[in-house]
């Protein structure tokens, strides 16, 4: 009779320990679970982790930006892409106005002026210019030498041109009235220089001896 009892507790003893074993099994969770954010109806990460990665991406491209921008953050980047924008489209503008004298010429058999061969070529290295700077890897500033150039040349293009025909009467004739035009985008062009070169000396000679601007104007 005992021997009865005791296998009996033993045998109710295993089944308890068996359904014990069962429900564990049934409500385990992975050791990472609790690591990791919610899981969403679709399987995937909760929208939440989406957002803040995309606003991390953000701030990484803000941040390129700015270095990009050298000083004066966001709205120095802006006023200097539209000075480049201004001289790229003044440059065009000079090409226009010269070529139509040299296009003329080439028609007529008669040789190219060097006056305006001249000025041709430093529109066309000013276009060239501007374009190479548009390049994000470019940091114009370190260029300035270069600005200078540019400017001079461009007080030489004034300095031809305006002693021709700033005081030239136009007569009705439209290739006179071109080229008083063309003057004024001259002066404009060699303006627009000297604010960049005189700007990127500025900015040069400031962090020459490793002098760093306050962080609010960076």
């Amino acid at each position: 009779m005992l021997t009865a009892i005791k296998l009996g507790r033993q045998a109710y003893t295993i089944y308890a320990d068996h359904k014990t074993h069962q429900a564990r099994k049934h409500t385990h969770r992975p050791s990472h679970y609790h690591h990791q954010s919610p899981i969403s109806p679709t399987g995937g990460f909760n929208q939440p982790q989406r957002n803040n990665n995309n606003k991390r991406a953000t701030m990484i491209t803000l941040n390129q930006i700015s270095g990009y921008s050298h000083h004066g953050g966001l709205p120095g980047l802006l006023a200097r892409v539209f000075l480049r924008f201004l001289q790229f489209v003044l440059a065009l503008t000079v090409c226009g106005l010269y070529g139509v004298d040299l296009d003329n010429a080439r028609k007529a058999g008669a040789y190219a002026d060097s006056k305006w061969v001249y000025a041709e070529v430093t529109a066309g290295l000013s276009a060239i210019t501007c374009l190479v700077y548009f390049l994000p890897m470019i940091k114009s500033l370190f260029f300035f030498a270069w600005d200078w150039v540019l400017f001079i040349l461009w007080i030489v293009v004034f300095g031809i041109f305006g002693k021709m025909y700033i005081n030239e009467a136009p007569e009705y004739v439209s290739g006179i009235v071109r080229m008083k035009h063309a003057v004024w985008v001259d002066l404009v062009n060699m303006l627009l220089w000297f604010i960049t070169a005189m700007y990127g000396t500025v900015m040069w000679w400031m962090n020459r001896g490793g002098i760093s601007m306050r962080k609010s104007e960076v």
